[in-house]
């Protein structure tokens, strides 16, 4: 239950909106089944650090958890069926002006990434409809 390290430090591994996988360390400030996190951590600009709250889904298209992991090194959640290009119709690109262009099938990627839920939590009904 990741409710149960809800103030704890954990390193979140995930894929962003470009279909990469980052990750981020923070304290784990809130859970939404089936939806998201919040994460909590200290980033800098302009040579200034602040405070930021970082929100990720479980399942995004494209975007979303592969693992959490806590600060002793416990694995606390891990979605072997996300990985980097987990959905081959969403991928950065750019259009002949230049201009950036997430995707190349909008709604077959939105049916991929249902298809990914289900196989990642059953057949519960998920709070986060696509």
């Amino acid at each position: 239950m990741l409710f149960l390290h809800l103030g704890e430090g954990v390193t979140v591994t995930f894929v962003d909106q470009f279909n990469k996988q980052e990750s981020i360390t923070g304290t784990l400030v809130e859970v939404n089944p089936y939806f998201n996190i919040e994460i909590s951590s200290w980033e800098k600009w302009a040579g200034k650090k602040y405070k930021s709250i970082t929100g990720i889904p479980f399942l995004g298209s494209p975007d979303a958890i592969m693992s959490i992991v806590t600060e002793t090194g416990r694995i606390i959640y891990d979605n072997e069926n996300v990985h980097p290009f987990y959905n081959p119709f969403f991928f950065p690109n750019t259009d002949k002006n230049g201009t950036l262009c997430v995707g190349i099938n909008y709604d077959a990627g939105k049916a991929h990434t249902k298809k990914v839920r289900k196989l990642s939590f059953g057949d519960k009904k998920l709070l986060m409809d696509l």
